[in-house]
Order: C-alpha cells, then structure tokens, then sequence
C-alpha cells in the first residue's frame, strides 16, 4: 500500500529550500503572483481590519519562507516558526542570524510594508518579525502533537500556507492532520490558512512531489469537522497560466476560521 503522506526523508533530500526560494521569494517572480502575493494582501486584511490577533501565533510550514508571518508580526507579541524537515529548519535559522547565504526576502518585505503605506519601512519591519520569532522547531503534522517532543501552550492563532496539501496524501491523512494542528490552538483561536486546490504535484528542481488535490466541498467538510467554524473562505482562480509542468494547482483557497471545540 503507497504511503498516505510525503516521508519526511524525501524533503530531507529533495526539498532544497533555495531553489523554492529563487521560485517564489521574489515577488516579481511569475510563481509569487499566484502564491506570495496574493498570500500577503489576504494576511494584511486578516491581521488589520480582520481583527485576528493574540499574544502567541504558531507557523505549521513546509517551507522555510517567512512571508507568511510579516503582517502578524504587528499584531502578535510571541511567533514559534516551525518547518517540515530539518534542512528548512537550518535555512529558517541561517535568516533569522543573517548568517552567510541567507535568502534575501527583501522584495517581499518591501511589498508587505507598501501594503501598509510605507515601503521604506521594510528594515525595521524585517528586525520586529526576527525578534517576535522565539522558536523555531521541526514539525510533524501526521503525529497528534505535530510540535513533539516540544510542549508550549495553546496559542490563539495558527498560520499554515502550502503545507497538509503537500504533506498528506489522502483524505484520512489530511483530516487527522488537520485535528492535530487544532489542538495546538485555544478554543476561539484562529486558523489561517493559505492551500493550493486542484493540486496533484509540484515540482522542485528535478524531484516531482505528490500533492493531494483539494475539492472545495471536502475542504469545507474537513475544517467544520476538525472542530471549527469558516469564517471567511476565498477561492482565488490560478493567474499566472503558464509552467504547469513545475506545479500544476488550479488556484488557491485562503480560509480564517475559528476553533469552536475540541475534537478526539
């Protein structure tokens, strides 16, 4: 029987974080239309006028990118960031220490910071996200304490973008995955989620990665039955049309939703 999610051996391997980086860690890259661009005006509105906010936000990632985390920076006093495999862990740390060969995201801050009104302020916008990251640690979202052997307290909101969809690879596998991440979260915390729907593969280099393609009615299903209530739902068509041959997702969905109850 084919397994029923991407061992992490295979993105220990295969999942060069810059090469994911060079994809899309440049917001005029055609890829960053489609999910870093959008990703972050969406996060913007959430994190501002959306009005998710807390003390302690968890980052559940595949990648080890961090433009997920920029507008919730502002919001959020504590940012535990955590990655899939440990090559993205080391190149999430190598950014944080501005260690030789870190990846320059500047593009992405700039487009953030220009969100809010004011580009210049992308420096002291990139300083305030490094020093609201405390932890950065392995994850596994397949186990029913995905931080494991870490415990920290229940935070109010999870940001997860690009991550079960790549990791899981059938229907039951996601939907546990999804009630273990929600256990990481406080009853009226927040889930944000930015997914690729009509995925079947991505590609990273030379190594094609499985994916498990997301219908929006399972979709729906999965998060209500996963303990919580949509709060907001988008379905954003694909922009960029060409290069199926490197991912071949249909558009993206970004959710908000809120953790109404413990699921077993």
């Amino acid at each position: 029987m084919a397994a029923c999610f991407v061992p992490k051996i295979l993105f220990e391997q295969h999942f060069d974080p810059d090469l994911v980086a060079d994809l899309y860690g440049i917001v005029e890259s055609p890829f960053a239309q489609d999910t870093v661009v959008q990703a972050l005006e969406e996060l913007h509105r959430t994190f501002t006028t959306g009005g998710v906010k807390g003390d302690l936000l968890i980052g559940i990632l595949s990648v080890s990118m961090v433009d997920h985390y920029i507008a919730a920076s502002k919001v959020f006093k504590e940012i535990i960031a955590t990655t899939y495999s440990q090559r993205c862990l080391q190149d999430l740390v190598k950014w944080l220490k501005n260690d030789l060969g870190a990846h320059d995201y500047s593009s992405i801050f700039k487009h953030a910071c220009k969100l809010e009104g004011n580009s210049e302020n992308w420096i002291e916008c990139q300083e305030t996200l490094k020093r609201k990251i405390k932890y950065t640690v392995e994850h596994d979202v397949c186990k029913s304490n995905p931080l494991a052997p870490h415990v920290f307290p229940q935070a109010d909101c999870v940001v997860t973008e690009y991550c079960l969809e790549f990791i899981c690879l059938d229907k039951e596998t996601y939907c546990n995955a999804l009630k273990n991440i929600s256990s990481l979260l406080k009853i009226g915390g927040h889930l944000v989620m930015t997914a690729a729907y009509g995925c079947t593969f991505h590609m990273v280099g030379s190594f094609k990665f499985p994916a498990f393609c997301l219908e929006e009615g399972f979709f729906r299903k999965a998060i209500s039955d996963a303990g919580f209530a949509i709060k907001l739902l988008k379905v954003k068509p694909r922009i960029e049309q060409s290069l199926y041959s490197v991912i071949d997702a249909t558009g993206v969905y970004f959710l908000v939703a809120c953790k109404e109850r413990e699921v077993c």
